[in-house]
């Protein structure tokens, strides 16, 4: 096997995953800016903006959880929906914000293996950082699903429909993957320190 090759495509990949991951990484931002500025936004704005009717409602509608679609052409009052579209602004904000980091150390990391460093200290604790975040996720992204389906389910006054709390397994078992991971790579990085040594 030709190792020089394969390092050679690897560095490619990892340059190529890092450009879009970068530019995610950008969007997040500026999609977490969006999403604050439209929260203070809808605060602002008069609640007299954000009263529907049936008649006014058409055949407009609300996901839950992106499963159950409730038509707004089912209720037979005036609802003030300003809670749910300052729940959906806030929810998309706390989202942007906690995936922001997680793709900067991804970032950082490819930059590494770019640059024939993969076993750099740092990156171990980039990846201990990108462990903390998807335990942190796996309880705050259930959380936020549960508070916007709350809003909703109040708002929209829906009977016989209640919210249930449970944390992301996948999540919490990809961060402790990291955590794990993380500690293979201070390893690496002790070896190749002797290894630096030696020669």
């Amino acid at each position: 096997m030709n190792y020089k090759s394969e390092m050679q495509k690897i560095k490619r990949y990892s340059h190529n995953l890092e450009v879009v991951l970068n530019a995610f990484y950008w969007i997040a931002i500026v999609a977490a800016c969006v999403s604050l500025v439209a929260f203070i936004v809808i605060l602002l704005v008069p609640d007299s903006n954000f009263v529907v009717s049936k008649s006014s409602t058409g055949h407009s509608g609300f996901y839950l959880d992106g499963l159950i679609r409730y038509n707004l052409n089912e209720i037979t009052h005036e609802v003030n929906t300003k809670n749910i579209y300052s729940s959906i602004t806030i929810i998309s904000t706390l989202i942007f914000v906690l995936v922001t980091p997680l793709l900067k150390q991804l970032c950082l990391i490819l930059k590494t293996i770019e640059d024939a460093k993969p076993f750099s200290i740092q990156n171990a604790k980039r990846i201990s950082m990108v462990g903390l975040i998807l335990l942190l996720g796996s309880f705050l992204i259930p959380a936020s699903q549960v508070f916007m389906a709350s809003s909703v389910i109040n708002t929209l006054k829906i009977q016989n429909v209640s919210t249930n709390f449970s944390v992301n397994l996948y999540l919490i078992l990809a961060g402790f993957m990291m955590f794990i991971l993380s500690g293979v790579f201070k390893y690496g990085s002790y070896l190749q320190h002797e290894y630096d040594e030696t020669v």
